[in-house]
């Protein structure tokens, strides 16, 4: 049965992408996606997971690991500092990008 079962939406921003990762705590991985960045509309990012959520049949939890909160160009928010605002659907928690390790040359 879906509502047993217990995912995990891990999404990294970076100006060109948006990663979205899915993984089932029990079975592992359930969706790799890479889609362009910015979304033809603010809220598509949104609008994915709150499918996701759908899908699953339960409230689907969501980190969004980005440089600064992407709010603005994604739709996850609606006034200044109200990021991750409440949705009946989804549970945001924000990370920072881990910075990347510059190779000695």
């Amino acid at each position: 049965m879906m509502k047993d079962r217990l995912w995990l939406a891990r999404v990294e921003i970076s100006p060109e992408v948006v990663h979205i990762q899915v993984t089932e705590f029990e079975h592992g991985p359930v969706l790799d996606a890479k889609l362009y960045n910015p979304p033809a509309h603010p809220r598509a990012l949104v609008f994915v997971l709150e499918g996701l959520a759908l899908w699953v049949g339960r409230r689907l939890s969501v980190v969004i690991c980005a440089d600064k909160p992407a709010h603005p160009l994604l739709g996850l928010g609606v006034h200044d500092d109200e990021w991750p605002y409440d949705n009946p659907l989804l549970d945001f928690a924000y990370a920072e990008r881990r910075a990347r390790r510059e190779v000695p040359a």
